[in-house]
């Protein structure tokens, strides 16, 4: 059906984590391409150790970053509260990223007596809980589903 389908334009959208040989029977059948995505969030999911050191753990969006004039960052994020976003922005974005007025002071509820609710960010220490981290010996993933369960 879509062997003759020609496409001037191709969105390849979350595209820092789609694998590269996903990527390419689409990109044959365009005549231009527009990743969207973001390379310091999720990475691809390689489920082999093998694929990984071969190629695959690094995406064309990313060979793509490595070209001069090639991308621009879009600096102004609608998703969450100021102080969320504050760590991120430091570590990843330079300070660049700026939280649009819409959301940058939001609460999940400003009128709730719940302080958890009216609190932007809360970090809970559970070391000392005798939780247990297991790791994927294929993947190294850490999970620790007793912690999850609580």
């Amino acid at each position: 059906m879509m062997r003759s389908k020609q496409f001037t334009t191709l969105f390849i959208d979350e595209a820092a984590q789609a694998l590269e040989p996903m990527c390419w029977i689409p990109i044959t059948r365009s005549d231009r391409v527009i990743f969207a995505g973001d390379h310091f969030q999720l990475p691809p999911t390689v489920k082999s150790k093998k694929a990984e050191t071969e190629g695959l753990k690094e995406t064309l969006f990313e060979h793509c970053m490595d070209i001069p004039n090639v991308s621009v960052m879009l600096n102004t994020q609608y998703r969450m509260h100021l102080h969320i976003m504050n760590f991120s922005n430091k570590q990843f974005y330079e300070g660049n990223l700026l939280a649009h007025d819409s959301v940058k002071d939001s609460l999940l509820d400003a009128d709730s007596i719940t302080t958890l609710l009216q609190t932007p960010v809360t970090f809970i220490d559970t070391a000392g809980c005798g939780y247990t981290e297991i790791i994927n010996p294929e993947s190294l993933s850490i999970s620790n589903p007793e912690e999850a369960g609580y």
